[in-house]
């Protein structure tokens, strides 16, 4: 099982993808407001830039830090030449992050190349709202979500 949030939902997309190709059995992936899209000029990113803690000049200062190549399918896995035979994957967004659309847009990919996927976003919530699971009640049950969906893949 693979999961993380923001550029670890990035690094688990990578991992999945790699432990495909290694032939390595993965349960699962949990990607909760994945980074997988290194160039991103998408209405959520466009719409959500100012105002919502994660804002377009953040997200353009850790591109600068990556200093990887965006069409590289390392930097941006919704890019791999396939998705086909990827572990399952449970993608969550939120509907106030730039990131929101990148996450729709993958759990659409990976559902395309025949992967089971379930795609949740939670509206009025904003990128971090994951971390905030013992302070907001509808974050509390998105860490639920989490949880049983990775209790149910490694039985």
């Amino acid at each position: 099982m693979v999961g993380g949030d923001s550029a670890g939902g990035n690094l688990s997309a990578v991992m999945a993808l790699m432990a495909r190709d290694s032939g390595f059995d993965l349960a699962g992936q949990l990607l909760v407001y994945p980074g997988v899209r290194a160039d991103d000029d998408s209405p959520s990113m466009t719409e959500n830039a100012t105002g919502y803690v994660l804002d377009a000049e953040t997200m353009n200062w850790f591109a600068e830090q990556y200093s990887a190549d965006p069409a590289d399918w390392r930097a941006s896995p919704i890019s791999a030449d396939s998705h086909v035979g990827v572990a399952p994957a449970l993608v969550i967004t939120a509907e106030y992050d730039p990131l929101r659309d990148q996450g729709a847009d993958y759990a659409r990919v990976l559902e395309a190349a025949g992967v089971e996927v379930t795609y949740m976003n939670y509206d009025g919530m904003v990128h971090i709202f994951f971390q905030l699971g013992p302070l907001v009640a509808v974050a509390d049950r998105c860490v639920s979500q989490v949880a049983e969906e990775a209790a149910r893949r490694l039985r």
